[in-house]
């Protein structure tokens, strides 16, 4: 799964969470924000910066321990701000980790309780060509799990944006 399909399935869970909790005033920007954040993290650390000695894009981020620490520091802002907007980006994370099939990796999912260092992945001849290999991945129309993934957040995106749009009005 990449951009769009972190964010629109994670934003349609949170819309339908907050279709039937209407007290709760979902931040969207925030829960897209934190739909996108482990990439963001793990992909900037373990393809770019460090890509020659881990050349792995889902590390620290895409732990259960990053998203309890970042639902801890949301919680503890929350209770002495009465600001949510961490808390929606710490449950945006656990999406998306859950969205990765995180539990598969278990050395990475429970880090670090399986170990201090995180699997070492397939170097790419540079972050560039790793890029575009995802975004093309992603985006050629052939029946796989990346392109419908893709598809079916587009799609949840703009039907939620035009809702919203349309209850400005």
């Amino acid at each position: 799964m990449f951009l769009l399909g972190h964010i629109g399935i994670t934003i349609g869970i949170f819309f339908i969470f907050g279709y039937f909790r209407p007290a709760i005033r979902i931040r969207y920007w925030y829960v897209g924000i934190g739909a996108i954040l482990p990439d963001i993290i793990d992909k900037l650390i373990g393809r770019v910066l460090f890509a020659d000695s881990l050349a792995n894009g889902r590390i620290i981020a895409h732990t259960i321990i990053f998203s309890l620490i970042l639902f801890l520091i949301g919680f503890y802002i929350y209770r002495r701000n009465k600001n949510a907007c961490i808390l929606f980006i710490s449950g945006a994370t656990v999406f998306h980790i859950l969205e990765d099939n995180m539990w598969s990796e278990p050395g990475i999912f429970f880090w670090p309780f399986h170990g201090w260092k995180f699997p070492h992945g397939t170097a790419e001849h540079n972050w560039i060509d790793y890029f575009v290999n995802i975004l093309q991945n992603s985006f050629t129309p052939v029946f796989s799990l990346n392109f419908i993934s893709e598809v079916v957040g587009f799609i949840i995106v703009i039907f939620i944006a035009a809702l919203i749009n349309r209850r400005k009005k």
